[in-house]
């Protein structure tokens, strides 16, 4: 199977490697703060980690005319079920990290190739669902995006958390243009409280607050 799947990886990526100069180098003129799922030694410990449910180190440095411009943690694994699980750390897929230079064009092309690679992954190992992470916590990616757009109705969980530890006006600066008007009208519409200490009336009327209307 490793055979297959490295095949896989070369066919949509026949430039990809995992030099371990070039990975630095791109870790160092990237354009975000790399997480420790980026680091190549972290690529290495889970590969070692999950070597006894089969691992497979599909990790890769990303080259746009030979020059190397970003980076991608993959891997294959079986879990306790004996199922093949595609992921960066055992669990998720993280996002492909790229050189602040790289055109943004050419960013959209790899980041594409990317998801087609997986898909093409996914379908050798009769993978039916992939769960992807956005790491960047005051903004989604471009990646993330574009993997929620194209999973539709198969997306069956998102999440997007808030710094709570921030200032209101440091959260606000955040906020998409787009959205600051709908926020605003909600601050007019709604009475919104904020509380630190959550007693169990305060989380019922939460609940009841989220709670799906009954159908008739």
């Amino acid at each position: 199977m490793e055979e297959k799947l490295l095949r896989i990886v070369h066919d949509n990526f026949p430039e990809s490697n995992i030099d371990s100069d070039n990975w630095q180098s791109v870790l160092k003129s990237c354009a975000t703060v790399p997480s420790i799922f980026h680091l190549l030694n972290t690529v290495h410990y889970y590969i070692a980690y999950f070597s006894k449910e089969s691992a497979v180190n599909l990790s890769m440095v990303l080259y746009d005319n030979k020059q190397a411009v970003g980076l991608m943690p993959l891997m294959a694994h079986k879990n306790e079920q004996s199922e093949w699980v595609l992921s960066s750390n055992g669990v998720e897929i993280v996002e492909p990290i790229f050189s602040q230079s790289l055109a943004r064009k050419v960013k959209k092309r790899l980041e594409v190739q990317l998801f087609n690679l997986i898909s093409d992954l996914s379908r050798q190992l009769n993978i039916g669902q992939c769960q992807f992470v956005n790491i960047e916590c005051s903004e989604l990616s471009s990646w993330y995006v574009m993997c929620a757009e194209r999973a539709k109705e198969a997306f069956s969980t998102h999440h997007l958390l808030v710094d709570l530890s921030l200032s209101f006006e440091d959260i606000r600066l955040k906020f998409r243009k787009s959205f600051k008007p709908l926020i605003n009208k909600g601050l007019r519409e709604w009475q919104v409280e904020v509380h630190e200490q959550v007693t169990s009336e305060l989380f019922e009327r939460f609940r009841l607050l989220q709670r799906p209307p009954k159908q008739r």
